[in-house]
C-alpha cells in the first residue's frame, strides 16, 4: 500500500479500505506478476502492436502494463491463463487505441468500413483489434 499521504493513490487506496470496512469485506494484497505482462507483451508483439515507437504513434508497452494490471486483478478468479492474457491484450489494444489515436479520429473513421471489406487497416494497432473481433467469432 502506498505510505505518503499526499499521494493521490494513497488517499484512494484509504477511500477504499474505508468503505470495504464499512461493509465487513474483507481486503487482500496481490502483487502484479510480472510474467503476466510478459505474456500480455508476447501476445500483443505477436499481432504487430508496435514495441518501439514507430513515427508518431508511441510504443505498446505502457498500454500492456495497464491492460494486464487490469487483466491480473479484476479476472484474478478466472484459472485458465490464456483466457486473461486475452482479456489483458484486448484491453491494452483498447486502451492504447484511445490513447495513441484520441487525437488522430480520422484513423480509426472508417475502422468499420476496412473491418466489414476486410481491406486492411491504417495502423498495426486497428490489425491487431480487428483480428481479436475476428477471433471471437
Amino acid at each position: 500500500m502506498p505510505s505518503d499521504p499526499d499521494d493521490e493513490s494513497y488517499r484512494i487506496t484509504r477511500i477504499i479500505l474505508s468503505m470495504l470496512q464499512k461493509q465487513k469485506l474483507a481486503a487482500w494484497a496481490l502483487k502484479l506478476d510480472q510474467s503476466f505482462v510478459r505474456r500480455c507483451l508476447d501476445d500483443a508483439a505477436s499481432l504487430g502492436c508496435p514495441m518501439e515507437p514507430v513515427d508518431d504513434l508511441p510504443s505498446f508497452h505502457r498500454s500492456t502494463t495497464i491492460g494486464a494490471a487490469m487483466a491480473f486483478f479484476a479476472y484474478n478468479y478466472i484459472k485458465d491463463e490464456d483466457v486473461k492474457v486475452y482479456i489483458g491484450t484486448y484491453t491494452s489494444i483498447i486502451i492504447y487505441i484511445k490513447d495513441a489515436f484520441g487525437v488522430k479520429p480520422e484513423i480509426v473513421h472508417d475502422f468499420n468500413a476496412r473491418f466489414t471489406s476486410e481491406k486492411p487497416h491504417r495502423s498495426p494497432v486497428l490489425a491487431a483489434s480487428a483480428s481479436d473481433v475476428v477471433v471471437l467469432q
